[in-house]
């Protein structure tokens, strides 16, 4: 018979350090999300219908392949844990 144990309450203090934290990654990305395209089209002049194929093709494979991953990685078992082999091994490429 398995117990599951009651999830923890978290305070409002640590869910808000938690946003906080957040904020800052999420406004560097939101950032660099609004002001790329621009630099596409301004800068490197690319018609907005490629830029909007590209982001459509990107969002597609996104929707695809991070589940996709997401399960591999949640049936992996090894002596390092699920996440920690992928991360060894794709580290030196991101690097």
């Amino acid at each position: 018979m398995s117990h599951s144990l009651a999830p923890a309450k978290l305070s409002l203090g640590y869910k808000f350090t938690w946003g906080i934290a957040a904020l800052g990654t999420s406004l560097i990305s939101g950032i660099y999300g609004a002001l790329l395209p621009i630099f596409y089209q301004d800068y490197l002049g690319l018609a907005a219908k490629w830029i909007a194929t590209a982001s459509f093709i990107y969002a597609i494979w996104n929707a695809l392949n991070d589940p996709l991953f997401g399960y591999i990685t949640d049936a992996t078992r090894s002596r390092w844990g699920r996440r920690i082999p992928y991360m060894r091994f794709t580290a030196p490429f991101l690097a």
